[in-house]
């Protein structure tokens, strides 16, 4: 039986309240990846591996599910978001069966800034981290005698520098969990756990990596946030090198900080 409005909204809250002192400390980081699925970058997506996610409290996660879950309900009370399926257009197009399904290009986007609008009303702060895999695939080829750099711990270590520089800013005296979107991938997931224990032997205030979670599932909608950040982190990012400066557009504004915006722009080779 599918779960009414008030059920999915209070699934969030409920389950972090189980946990209070325990895995939650002060603040929530939910992270979400892209393109993992090929070290060396020759797979179509591949090209850029891209970790991104949100830190807040649990307090802020809990009021940012609940306008998250407003906007599912508004939007023809869709089960979930899932950047990969919203846009597969072919199947929004064809198959009945799609939780997008009949949506054109403007009510997605309009969909996106709706949702994007419930962590831009909160405390939550956007912290990503890209490692180019493609470019570094060949620049090894051509320099064999290099030591290589593993993409993935890489992308992942520039996440976690990225939240270190930033913790003492935003959260100077909060202990932080962490929690990643669930994958099969064994490689991925050792890489996670072994950064993450260098750097939580290197901050005492990083706290557990408690797990690898479902984003489909009402208990995690803040990686449904982190799905969404890191899909158009990975898009700007892309336009970054491969064409012309992009310059932020509404969607942006909404979804990363101007510390974070500064960085994508500059990348891009504006001024």
């Amino acid at each position: 039986m599918k779960k009414s409005n008030f059920e999915r909204l209070s699934d969030f809250a409920k389950w972090a309240s189980l946990f209070s002192g325990k895995i939650f400390v002060n603040i929530a980081v939910y992270v979400d990846e892209s393109g993992i699925h090929d070290k060396t970058g020759q797979l179509p997506g591949s090209e850029m591996v891209i970790v991104g996610g949100y830190g807040a409290s649990i307090e802020d996660w809990s009021e940012i599910c609940v306008r998250w879950q407003a906007v599912l309900k508004k939007y023809d009370d869709v089960p979930y978001f899932h950047y990969s399926e919203l846009r597969d257009r072919k199947q929004r197009l064809n198959n009945p069966e799609w939780p997008y399904y009949g949506w054109d290009e403007k009510r997605c986007d309009e969909f996106l800034i709706e949702l994007a609008k419930a962590t831009y009303k909160s405390n939550a702060r956007f912290f990503g981290g890209f490692f180019r895999a493609k470019d570094a695939h060949a620049y090894y080829a051509q320099n064999p005698a290099i030591s290589k750099n593993d993409p993935h711990k890489s992308c992942i270590a520039w996440f976690y520098d990225a939240f270190r520089r930033d913790m003492n800013l935003f959260w100077p005296d909060k202990a932080d969990t962490f929690f990643f979107d669930q994958t099969d991938d064994t490689g991925w997931r050792k890489a996670v756990n072994e950064v993450h224990f260098f750097h939580q032997k290197a901050e005492p205030r990083i706290k557990e990596l408690v797990g690898f979670c479902d984003k489909k599932d009402a208990k995690h909608i803040p990686l449904q946030a982190a799905d969404l950040a890191v899909s158009r982190f990975r898009r700007k990012m892309a336009k970054c090198f491969e064409q012309p400066p992009d310059p932020p557009e509404d969607l942006d504004f909404l979804l990363f900080n101007e510390s974070f915006l500064r960085t994508l722009f500059l990348s891009s080779g504006g001024r």
